[in-house]
């Protein structure tokens, strides 16, 4: 049954290719990718390796189904959840998390003021740190 759902995925990811076009493009037969598509067997690494970086294919989605099919997909809701997680907890950081949602066409705008007040939050942070006081101790003594 698993061997089908790989099958299956990879027949998605050969997508709108032949199969000889796709096989030539992995260095395969095309009745190989037949087997495979079958659920007859299940790539190897080294073609599983293969095939993610050629067709920019989440490996954890072909394997297990599991995630996004496209790495770039994958990537962005990992960065996404990333953002999320660092800002929880702030009501600044929340309410730009609301506009995030409700005006995802503006997503890249609103996404680098979330940045600049991240990193002016860090700013005034070293500003207020020991090293910084510490520096002005000894500037001044």
């Amino acid at each position: 049954m698993q061997n089908n759902l790989i099958g299956q995925r990879i027949t998605k990811v050969r997508g709108d290719l032949s199969k000889a076009a796709f096989a030539r493009a992995l260095g395969v037969e095309p009745a190989y990718i037949g087997m495979l598509e079958s659920g007859k067997g299940i790539p190897g690494k080294t073609l599983t390796e293969l095939m993610c970086l050629k067709f920019n294919i989440n490996k954890d989605w072909l394997l297990t189904g599991e995630g996004e099919m496209r790495r770039e997909e994958a990537d962005r809701v990992g960065k996404e959840l990333a953002i999320y997680n660092n800002l929880k907890g702030d009501p600044e950081m929340e309410e730009i998390l609301s506009l995030l949602l409700e005006r995802p066409q503006d997503k890249g705008m609103v996404l680098k003021f979330a940045k600049l007040l991240k990193w002016k939050r860090e700013i005034k942070e070293a500003l207020e740190g020991p090293e910084i006081k510490n520096i002005i101790k000894e500037e001044e003594g």
